[in-house]
């Protein structure tokens, strides 16, 4: 006859799952040890390297981006931290958080002109008209730098891109919508003086936009200041002229 399962062999059981359940914990617990253990060690590794090649860091882009690549892959955030032992070796922290500063007064000084919106390239340009002759810096700084900024923040400047050209954007004052950004592609692509019609709105996306669509497009980054409005004699239909694809300085 078969024996049933009784009390004891059920706490036996429940017994051997609990000590199954406290050796994983411990392996877990000893893992995650191990892991905080050697990412310490590389970050230390990484402040003796700093310290070693500290000119060299802040002198050349290339090796600053990889640089910066390593911290971000160790979680050191060179923005923030600025009591972490890089940002007491380097400075870097207060490299990019003025970098920062500086791309957003440029954004603010332009703004009447662009609307809010400037090609990257423009805006290094200007910031290297403004920073110092020996301090070398490229666009990953400053896309780094704003990212940063959006990441601390939730609003700030972001980086898009229409045809192939990177803009900076003012992420709080609008996110360009799809009809928005295929007027800016648009813009972008002719060249200058970046000057597009309704018309040419309708015959870029092949039919497939009424003229009611991109009338209300170009509306938008009018009103937004993305785009300037010329009306011509003649009944002849307006143009538009978008600054921020033009070189205004």
């Amino acid at each position: 006859m078969k024996r049933g399962i009784g009390v004891g062999h059920i706490i036996q059981n429940k017994q051997k799952d609990e000590g199954m359940k406290a050796q994983g914990a411990a392996l877990e617990a000893s893992r995650l040890s191990q892991l905080k253990q050697c990412a310490d060690t590389l970050r230390q590794k990484l402040a003796e390297y700093a310290a070693k090649h500290e000119s060299e860091i802040r002198s050349n882009p290339e090796l600053r981006k990889s640089f910066r690549e390593m911290c971000d892959g160790l979680g050191v955030d060179m923005l923030s931290s600025q009591k972490s032992i890089l940002a007491q070796t380097l400075g870097l922290g207060d490299f990019y958080y003025q970098l920062a500063v500086q791309a957003i007064e440029q954004c603010v000084l332009t703004r009447k002109q662009n609307g809010g919106t400037m090609p990257l390239d423009d805006l290094l340009q200007r910031l290297q008209r403004v920073r110092p002759k020996q301090t070398c810096i490229t666009e990953s700084d400053i896309v780094y730098a704003l990212g940063k900024v959006q990441d601390c923040f939730g609003s700030g400047y972001v980086i898009k891109s229409y045809s192939g050209r990177k803009v900076v954007v003012l992420a709080g004052d609008r996110e360009a919508g799809q009809d928005t950004a295929a007027v800016l592609n648009l813009a972008a692509s002719v060249g200058y003086p970046a000057v597009v019609t309704v018309e040419g709105v309708v015959a870029h996306q092949k039919g497939l936009w009424s003229v009611d669509r991109a009338q209300r497009a170009l509306d938008v980054l009018l009103w937004e200041g993305q785009a300037w409005i010329e009306e011509r004699d003649g009944g002849a239909p307006p143009v538009y002229w978008f600054p921020c694809f033009m070189d205004l300085s």
